[in-house]
């Protein structure tokens, strides 16, 4: 007998809110750990301690998720401290996050298929981490997930000004694709992955030359041929190895290697969705399905980000994550090629 698909997903709903209210009691009997350097960041803003007296500091003021930390610290009367309502927020988002593509893909008759799904193309370790912490990432992952994905225009015009709010580089990286989209459509091959990590660098070059001094604390590594190397293991979230493990230094890993390693195994979506997304744009000749225009789109704002990433030197896989999640979100429809598995 064939079960309603419906009913399906409500039962799927049902139990995964169920599962997620437990984590969530759980998380907030476990709030007691160090809070990290963005955090710190996060509160001055919460407690009105950032100044917003000009338009750099209104970008650097994250506008979009300390609006919905006050508003959530209003509705809850004011019963939780800052550090973990800051927290909850986060961890909020990515439970959305999580929830929209565990309801798209699971499925009481394929259960077993469905969840290798799930683990193959959604990066859930590196999400988790990033909820754990109060800011802004995972409000951010889930409104460039719905920049790509939606297609009102109006909506999509909306989120992009949050994002911008949020981390102003994507919105830059985000023109730039659009501006390279339009060559890009009549040569989907290799060029996809070198000439925006090019133009990556060349926006870093420029923006260092035009308003570093409106951020003192930019700078911009030497383009090398290693640099260029580095950007490409980034894409594929192994740009770590090129980074120094060094203590003291501004740019630098404080996990080791092996554990990194380790964690791309663990949660292999890190990897996989950027190497099927080269996949699927080099092998189709010309792109007459919206979902793969979607795809060729949000792929070339990762290169052109990712590019932008290292020359700067904050490189890793927490600035990665919103376009990769978007990616998943994207790759998962299957419906721009016959063999996206």
């Amino acid at each position: 007998m064939r079960i309603n698909k419906r009913f399906t997903k409500g039962i799927s709903l049902g139990i995964l809110i169920s599962i997620l209210f437990i984590i969530f009691y759980i998380y907030l009997n476990l709030n007691n750990y160090d809070i990290g350097r963005d955090e710190g960041y996060h509160l001055k803003i919460f407690d009105g301690t950032i100044d917003y007296g000009s338009i750099i500091s209104i970008l650097r003021a994250r506008v979009p998720f300390t609006f919905f930390a006050k508003f959530l610290d209003y509705i809850t009367f004011n019963i939780f401290e800052t550090l973990t309502l800051l927290r909850i927020s986060s961890i909020f988002f990515s439970l959305l996050i999580f929830s929209l593509f565990a309801v798209e893909n699971l499925s009481f008759e394929k259960p077993l298929a469905s969840i290798q799904k799930i683990y193959l193309y959604f990066p859930f370790l590196a999400l988790f981490i990033v909820s754990l912490s109060g800011q802004r990432d995972s409000m951010l992952c889930l409104l460039t997930i719905g920049l790509y994905i939606l297609d009102n225009n109006f909506q999509k015009g909306m989120i992009l000004i949050l994002i911008s709010l949020l981390r102003p580089h994507m919105a830059i990286a985000h023109f730039g694709a659009l501006l390279y989209a339009k060559f890009a459509l009549k040569k989907p091959r290799i060029i996809f992955v070198f000439m925006p990590l090019i133009i990556g660098s060349i926006i870093a070059f420029l923006l260092v030359l035009y308003i570093s001094r409106y951020f003192l604390f930019i700078s911009i590594n030497n383009f090398t041929f290693l640099s260029f190397l580095e950007s490409f293991a980034n894409v594929v979230s192994f740009g770590f190895i090129f980074v120094p493990d060094k203590e003291g230094l501004a740019n630098s890993i404080s996990t080791g290697r092996e554990l990194l390693f380790l964690a791309r195994f663990i949660s292999p979506g890190l990897f996989i969705i950027p190497l099927l997304s080269i996949k699927n744009l080099i092998s189709n000749k010309y792109f007459k399905n919206i979902e793969l225009n979607k795809l060729s789109l949000c792929f070339t704002s990762y290169l052109i980000y990712t590019s932008f990433s290292t020359m700067f030197g904050f490189q890793s896989a927490r600035q990665q994550l919103p376009y990769i999640l978007a990616l998943s979100f994207i790759y998962t429809k299957r419906t721009f090629s016959k063999n996206a598995y």
